[in-house]
């Protein structure tokens, strides 16, 4: 038979035999299963099969792997596994209870997965009973015995009470797993002895027996005059009487008369009975004797009288005969279970004082629970007979001289069917397809039920205990369904399972949708899952991925969104599709992280020459790289990371923008410089209007600069001219004023013009303060002359005149003595710089125009000129050395020795006088070049560092500045050196910047390149972020961040081991000696510091699973209770209704639920209750879900009608259809015009309209589960019909009788 299907078909074969089918599939098959703790199990694959590499696997924790003869054990299964690597099987020594589970074997080569489930169980051991009281009292104490066992797994249990089984029943509760026996009400049959038998599939133990003494009575009292059971005697007769009850412990006898009480104290006493032999075997003869002399008494057996012994006689009762010819008779022994009452009748042939005891196997019977004695225990009645019934029951009767039993009689009980159950091969949750799949019903049947296959609610037409299918495919999904039909008790049964098919997975790729990966974005992966998923893992760079703050999980673990993306967040994305029955990993997916741009750095410089170009670098961290463009005045005018200027002019200052652009982000970030374009400085000159400069008077000097110049400073000789009392400088040091103008005063004066690009000194000037005259010494032949090329030349006169202004007496020089004969020569000196102005002299002071300082390789030109006539010849000397005969001296190229005095002397070749003047001229070599330079590295912040400023070439100052702008000494930055050294004491992390420093020197200024100062910290104290709790064989992620320059290194330590060397630690599967503290290290490799932080992990036990059960049947409008089952450890439990919280507050009196520890009570259960429902057990490290449970309340039947035609044509096919509003559906029988047998089972009865059946037809709807029973009545008669044939009264009673032996065979 085939059930046909889509793709390959699935061949369902009946087979009433069990079988085992060849699938050409290899098996995993262990060596023992289920295994005892301590075992070594052999795991063997069947066909044996070559394997040249594979790996086994117990769920998904991998024990061991190998390639060729190599074989590499996982630390959770060292020393207990190892591989043939020949055959692939695997062997597991000392196995233990955790070993349990589906074992999976992997191979490619060749390609191959198999997998078995093995159990491991502990044997029983130490098996005890212990009862909550042994001393009872009859009908009023229970018996409570606990069961238990010191070791052992998966325990079952089962009660003995002597030799027999004990079951449930009215008294009897077995609870907690049978492992706990109830006996209600106690009778004085239920003294034992009890034990307890645990079992388990390897092994069994039994308990030792325990006993209850049950307190009973007094009740049967007999009273026996002389061993007769009559009271009539002759006057003056003996009367012995003896009283007897059924008592424990022993009753106290008191004996009245005509209601008075009797002393009889004194003449009743007990004696010690022994007796001969004691056991004994059945059959033998036995004497009892007392060693008293007994004279007056009795002999009694269960409270009968034997033998009356008075004086002079001994009297046996007549009422002790033997008894012969035990017959047991039942009225009926084909019954069907808890319709049918047994009654079981015992008769004797023979025998008197008759006591019956009745017994079930090796057990007697006793009254309670449907089991009646009555006709002083010779008749057992049964009612509502069970299975458990059949017998053999036997009738045990006794006198006390004789006993004899009955032989047996066994009931035939029809029953079922019940406890049905479907058993599947393999049993697997999910099945790949292709796979074979063996499903077997059985249930409790007598006589065997009948069983047919439905799938899908649709019969299969099938019949028998198993179902085979071959081949399967995803279309062979279903829920499998056998129903069982017993065609004795007319009962119905049925069995059902859901079949799961499913293909392995075939592809698993990840792919996004949207935008790229954008900095502080969000973005989405998505696993495209060729196949059924039942759940996907995500990996990063071979690290599991788990849920934070920033990762976010959805659809079913199928979408992956950061949110936002960090810059850690680039890597190999890959993602791991499970289902049932495979998995399959992704190819790695590159996601980078596209970002910035960050805010550009532009490279160049904020001040320029007219007429130069200059370059501006512009950079920005950014990922792809950025497109750059550069704006001016509003204006685009360049588009690349590099703008070059043309030639500038003073109008190209401004701010000029760099703007980056990522394309991939579609953000922008925007930096500027300010260029400020100077005019170079043409000519700067000193030039006074006040003229001549007269010690005493005040006097000016201005510094004329043709261009832009921020800055003049005014230099004497060479060295800086500073202000004091009587020389100040104003109009920002265009100009200085001496006031009063000395003497000393006198010198060659520069000004040097400073501005961002250049600077340039004047020409020398020459000030000549003068002063005098003094006092005149007047001398004879001691005449001074001032010899030619004197500085400087002057002409003195003898003569004095008031109105000449000279302000010093004249000094005259005068012989004192004189020879005569000879001339005397009278010479006045007057102390006085003002040269002679007479007419035709001179030549007068020359003046000399040309620069003070000058470069090195440079060519300067000295022009002199001097007042005279006619016009003077002209001489240059310098070191005593003639240069040149003009008034104009242009030098060779300069060389630093070239520097010095440089003389012009004028010669007047009419007068024969000459005047010479000098200027200075220092020569320096230029600033070649100006570096930041440290000798110090690495910088660390917190300890002192120092930048040099190193210059090639003279410098005469030295300037620092810190990203363009000038930096400023404080407590902590300290220049000295003359500036060229900066020191940072103690360095800060916010010294990190561009350093740079500009030399000056008289005739240029050079600005070293920015030097990147990069201040290196930390690590400051790292950031943790990870549980606090997690659970067993989980996994716990930790990452750890801290502030640090340059990056710190990150290392976790565990109980003082080092445990990873990344800043993401992720841990093995926990067990709980994993709890405690979890420090991350971070190390800067440069700081050379360490830094820590740690985080408790506790690890608790692990809630292994959830699930919602029930005990009962939900029945609306009965209470009902769901219990959430967890394994493992909880701190409270949540229950959900339709994906709704459950409010399971008590504040609301009208609720119809409430919650008790793990329990949902319903109270009572309705429709309204009807809905999906879960349970969520939450512990310290988080949410478990159990699966869904589906509540469907069972109801009815409502609302029993009955369709089809009230009459119909005699001849026509009529059907009456029955139906009721029911939950699960009813079972109908049919009865007619009120007999009590059915005429039909099942909601239709057709029936072909007659005379003969018109009537009433009534409709039995009784549902199996709420056991609740409705009728409906639906009156039948025939239209248009014939009268009736006349029949005689004997021939229509004949008729009747037939008629009625039939009538059950007309409706089929």
């Amino acid at each position: 038979m085939e059930k046909k299907s889509e793709g390959t078909p699935a061949i369902v074969l009946l087979v009433l035999i069990q079988g085992v089918l060849a699938s050409g599939v290899v098996e995993v098959q262990p060596s023992i299963n289920p295994a005892v703790v301590g075992d070594t199990v052999t795991l063997s694959l069947s066909p044996p099969t070559s394997l040249k590499s594979g790996s086994w696997a117990v769920g998904d924790s991998l024990i061991l792997t190998w390639l060729g003869d190599q074989q590499a054990v996982f630390p959770s299964h060292s020393g207990r596994a190892s591989v043939n690597v020949l055959t692939g099987a695997l062997t597991l020594s000392s196995v233990t209870l955790v070993d349990s589970g589906v074992y999976v074997v992997q191979s490619n080569d060749p390609q191959l997965k198999a997998n078995n489930s093995i159990t491991v169980l502990e044997p029983i051991s130490n098996v005890t009973v212990r009862a909550d009281q042994t001393k009872l009292m009859e009908f009023n104490s229970s018996a409570v015995v606990a069961c238990s066992v010191s070791s052992g797994s998966s325990p079952s249990f089962l009660w003995l009470n002597n030799s027999s089984e004990v079951t449930a029943s009215e008294r009897v509760q077995l609870t907690d797993g049978n492992s706990t026996l109830t006996v209600v009400n106690v009778t004085r049959y239920d003294q034992g002895p009890f034990r307890c038998c645990v079992f388990n599939p390897v092994s069994n133990s039994t308990s030792d027996s325990v006993n209850f003494t049950i307190s009973y009575g007094p009740d049967n009292m007999a009273l026996i005059v002389n061993g007769q059971n009559t009271t009539s005697f002759l006057i003056g007769s003996n009367l012995t009487m003896l009283c007897s009850v059924q008592s424990n412990p022993p009753a106290q006898l008191q004996w009245a008369f005509r209601g008075e009480p009797l002393n009889t104290t004194d003449h009743v006493c007990s004696q010690k009975i022994y007796a001969s032999e004691n056991p004994l075997p059945v059959g033998s003869n036995v004497t009892l004797f007392s060693q008293a002399d007994v004279t007056t008494g009795a002999w009694m057996f269960d409270n009968d009288i034997i033998v009356i012994i008075f004086p002079g006689n001994i009297v046996i009762a007549n009422t002790w005969m033997p008894i012969s010819n035990v017959t047991l008779r039942a009225n009926a022994t084909n019954l069907v279970e808890f319709n049918d009452t047994a009654v079981l009748m015992c008769s004797v042939s023979n025998g008197s004082s008759l006591s019956y005891m009745w017994l079930k196997g090796s057990s007697v019977v006793t009254a309670g629970g449907g089991v009646q004695f009555s006709g002083g225990g010779a008749t057992l009645t049964i009612a509502r007979v069970t299975r458990y019934d059949e017998g053999p029951f036997r009738c045990n009767v006794s006198n006390g001289v004789s006993q004899e039993i009955s032989l047996p009689v066994y009931l035939n009980i029809s029953y079922g069917p019940s406890n049905t159950t479907m058993m599947i091969m393999p049993m697997k949750h999910t099945y790949r397809t292709g796979s074979n799949i063996t499903l077997s019903c059985s249930a409790e049947s007598n006589p065997p039920a009948m069983i047919q296959w439905t799938f899908g609610g649709v019969s299969l037409n099938l019949f028998g205990p198993q179902l085979h299918l071959q081949s399967v495919t995803e279309s062979d999904s279903g829920k499998y369904k056998c129903q069982l039909y017993n065609t004795v008790t007319y009962r119905f049964s049925s069995a059902s399972t859901m079949i799961r098919i499913m293909e392995p997975i075939a592809a698993a790729v990840v792919n996004h949708t949207g935008g790229p990966a954008i900095l502080h974005e969000p973005f989405t992966l998505h696993c495209e899952v060729t196949g059924s998923v039942d759940y996907i893992q995500w990996w990063r760079n071979g690290q599991l991925i788990s849920a934070d703050n920033t990762t976010v999980f959805d659809m079913g673990n199928k979408t992956l969104t950061l949110n936002p993306v960090q810059y850690t967040d680039g890597g190999d994305y890959q993602c791991k599709a499970f289902n049932a029955v495979s998995n399959m990993t992704s190819s790695p997916y590159k996601v980078e992280v596209n970002y910035g741009p960050d805010m550009p750095t532009i490279m160049g410089p904020t001040v320029a020459k007219t007429g130069h170009s200059v370059t501006l670098n512009c950079s920005a961290s950014s990922y792809p790289t950025s497109l750059f463009k550069w704006y001016f005045n509003d204006s685009l005018v360049a588009n690349t990371s590099e703008y070059a200027t043309p030639p500038l002019t003073t109008d190209m200052s401004g701010m000029y923008i760099c703007m980056a652009y990522n394309h991939i982000t579609g953000q922008n970030s925007s930096a500027y410089k300010i260029l400020t374009v100077f005019d170079p400085i043409k000519d700067v000159q000193v030039e006074t209007s006040m003229n001549p400069a007269i010690e005493g008077y005040s006097y000016m000097l201005k510094c004329n600069v043709t261009g832009p110049a921020k800055h003049i400073y005014w230099m004497k000789n060479g060295e800086p001219l500073h202000a004091d009392n009587r020389t100040v400088f104003y109009m920002d040091n265009k100009t200085v004023s001496f006031n009063p103008l000395k003497r000393n005063d006198t010198g060659d004066y520069q000004c040097m013009a400073i501005n961002p690009v250049e600077n340039m000194t004047s020409p020398a000037y020459m000030l000549l303060v003068n002063y005098g005259p003094e006092k005149t010494t007047v001398t004879g032949s001691n005449v001074a002359s001032v010899a030619e090329g004197a500085l400087p030349t002057m002409r003195y006169r003898t003569q004095f005149s008031e109105n000449q202004g000279y302000p010093e007496t004249p000094i005259m020089f005068q012989p004192s003595f004189a020879q005569t004969g000879q001339h005397a020569v009278f010479n006045r000196c007057a102390m006085s710089m003002l040269p002679t102005s007479s007419a035709g002299d001179g030549p007068d002071m020359p003046t000399i125009k040309g620069p003070n300082v000058a470069k090195t390789g440079h060519s300067i030109t000295l022009s002199c000129s001097a007042s005279s006539y006619p016009t003077s010849l002209f001489k240059w000397y310098f070191n005593d050395s003639l240069v040149a005969n003009t008034s104009e001296y242009a030098t060779p190229p300069l060389t630093t020795d070239m520097s010095g005095m440089y003389i012009c002397m004028a010669y007047n070749h009419i007068t024969g006088q000459n005047s010479s003047a000098y200027k200075m001229l220092t020569v320096f070599d230029p600033i070649k070049d100006v570096q930041v330079e440290t000798s110090m590295n690495p910088a660390i912040e917190g300890y002192s560092y120092m930048l040099k400023c190193n210059v090639t070439g003279p410098a005469e100052h030295v300037y620092w500045m810190k990203n363009g702008e000038p930096l400023h000494a404080d407590n902590r930055t300290v220049f000295y050196m003359d500036n060229k050294t900066v020191s940072f004491n103690p360095l800060e992390r916010n010294d990190t910047g561009d350093y740079q420093c500009m030399a000056i020197n008289p005739v240029e200024n050079v600005t070293s390149p920015a030097y990147m100062l990069l201040v290196n910290f930390g690590p400051d104290t790292p950031i943790i972020h990870g549980p606090s709790f997690a659970e067993m064989g989980h996994y716990a992620v930790f990452s750890c961040s801290a502030m640090s320059v340059p990056s710190s290194h990150f290392s976790w330590w565990f109980n003082g081991s080092l445990v990873s060397n990344t800043s993401v630690f992720t841990t093995g599967l926990l067990s709980l000696n994993m709890s405690g503290e979890y420090t991350c290290m971070a190390h800067n490799y440069v700081t050379r510091k360490n830094s820590t932080n740690s985080m408790m992990l506790t690890v608790i036990k692990a809630i292994e699973s959830v699930m919602v059960k029930n005990n009962t049947v939900p029945i609306n409008s009965e209470n009902f209770t769901l219990i959430c089952e967890v394994i493992g450890p909880y701190t409270s439990i949540h229950w959900m209704m339709n994906n709704m919280y459950m409010n399971t507050s008590t504040d609301n009196p009208l609720k119809s639920y409430y919650t008790e520890n793990n329990k949902l009570h319903f109270t009572p259960v309705t429709l309204h209750s009807d809905g999906t429902y879960w349970c969520i057990a939450t512990n310290q490290a988080g949410s478990h879900e159990s699966p869904k449970y589906k509540l469907l309340v069972n109801y009815g039947p409502l609302n029993v009608s009955i369709s089809g035609p009230d009459s119909a044509k005699v001849g026509l096919t009529v059907s009456l259809k029955c139906s009721a509003n029911s939950r699960p559906d009813c079972d109908f029988h049919w009865f007619y015009n009120n007999q009590p047998s059915a005429v039909k089972y099942g909601s239709v009865i057709t029936l072909s309209a007659s005379k003969e059946l018109e009537g009433n037809y009534t409709c039995k709807a009784r549902n199996p589960v709420t056991n609740i029973t409705m009728y409906k009545t639906k009156a039948f008669t025939l239209t248009g019909h014939a009268s009736a044939l006349p029949f005689s009264s004997q021939t229509g009673l004949i008729f009747m009788v037939l008629f009625a032996l039939s009538f059950s065979e007309l409706f089929h």
